[in-house]
């Protein structure tokens, strides 16, 4: 906000909206700046070791000190600068998915019989990433069927697997569907099996989607609060998202995860 008494608001709701598109600009040029910073502080860390070590073989204990505080203090600067770095990362990719969300607020459920494959479907033509990986890799997608675990198989009626190496490369989605408004038992039981596959492949899905299709209700507090408190929290890598299939024929998502540019689903 340039100019003007920083009090004043016409309306506190887009004011706010305003002031994050503010910061997010700023954030932007911000980003810049601290990596050149990171720069500069690698190579005065680097510069200091060498000098640290010359001193050590000279046996100068005088510069050893000086260089030694020098080196840990430089060290400290970077361990502060990446967590704002990361700091900065989040607000963007969070401004971003707040636009999204206002530009796109009713999401409509494409034409298909089965929900799974629907579901997919919607993901194709919001997500250019992932439509592209089920371009380039087909047998990734199972619609249904079973991936084994590290003590059982378990069913889901649609899955994608993308298996790479390193693992770390890999990509998995999980799609579930649901003639009733899932209850808590019904979380805790994906998310045990969830957690049996992670066991058996040493990989993390991204996404765990339980598509409703017969709603016949609201969904209780508790596994409302569950899938909300995991997602802002971000105690887990995966987002578990309740995808309800409304009479309107539109979706009803828990939390509302909008599809970004550069991001998987």
């Amino acid at each position: 906000m340039k100019g003007g008494d920083p009090r004043a608001l016409e309306d506190p709701l887009q004011s706010l909206f305003d002031l994050s598109g503010d910061v997010s600009r700023t954030a932007r040029w911000s980003m810049l700046r601290i990596l050149v910073t990171i720069l500069f502080v690698l190579f005065s860390i680097f510069f200091a070791f060498v000098i640290l070590v010359s001193a050590l073989v000279e046996g100068h204990m005088g510069g050893v000190l000086i260089f030694l505080g020098l080196f840990i203090a430089g060290l400290m600067a970077l361990h502060t600068i990446l967590r704002l770095r990361r700091l900065f990362r989040e607000f963007l990719v969070r401004h971003a998915a707040i636009n999204a969300a206002r530009k796109r607020p009713v999401w409509r459920v494409p034409p298909g019989d089965v929900a799974a494959r629907r579901f997919l479907t919607y993901l194709r033509m919001e997500n250019e990433a992932f439509g592209s990986l089920l371009k380039a890799r087909p047998e990734a997608l199972h619609v249904p069927g079973s991936l084994s675990g590290a003590t059982g198989n378990h069913h889901f009626d649609a899955y994608v697997f993308d298996r790479r190496l390193p693992r770390s490369r890999s990509y998995m989605l999980l799609v579930r569907e649901y003639a009733h408004m899932p209850t808590m038992d019904d979380l805790r039981r994906l998310r045990a099996e969830v957690a049996d596959i992670r066991r058996k492949w040493k990989v993390t899905p991204s996404r765990v989607v339980l598509v409703v299709t017969r709603p016949g209700g609201n969904l209780d507090d508790d596994i409302y609060e569950a899938l909300i408190g995991a997602s802002r929290e971000r105690k887990s890598p995966t987002l578990y998202q309740v995808a309800i299939e409304a009479d309107d024929g539109t979706y009803d998502f828990i939390p509302i995860i909008p599809e970004l540019r550069g991001f998987m689903p």
